[in-house]
């Protein structure tokens, strides 16, 4: 059964997907993951948690969020998925 989800939180030990220069990535679309992961940008144990957000994203839920857990998780800190 599913829940319509409207937004999904992981909570890492990181802030967020970052770029190739360690940057945080604020946005990723889910149609940008797969090249990021080809193009080791995005690797290790992201890896499974940007692709368990894209497949969340393609079952419905509206967006997620990769956020750094622990004492004041702040959403801005993070990476928000999008469709797209």
């Amino acid at each position: 059964m599913a829940l319509k989800a409207e937004h999904l939180v992981f909570l890492t030990d990181v802030e967020g997907v970052r770029d190739g220069r360690k940057k945080r990535i604020p946005i990723l679309k889910t149609s940008d993951i797969q090249k990021l992961i080809n193009s080791d940008v995005i690797y290790g144990g992201m890896v499974p948690k940007v692709q368990s957000a894209a497949e969340a994203i393609r079952e419905g839920v509206g967006e997620v969020d990769i956020l750094k857990g622990g004492k004041g998780i702040k959403f801005s800190n993070g990476t928000r998925i999008i469709r797209g």
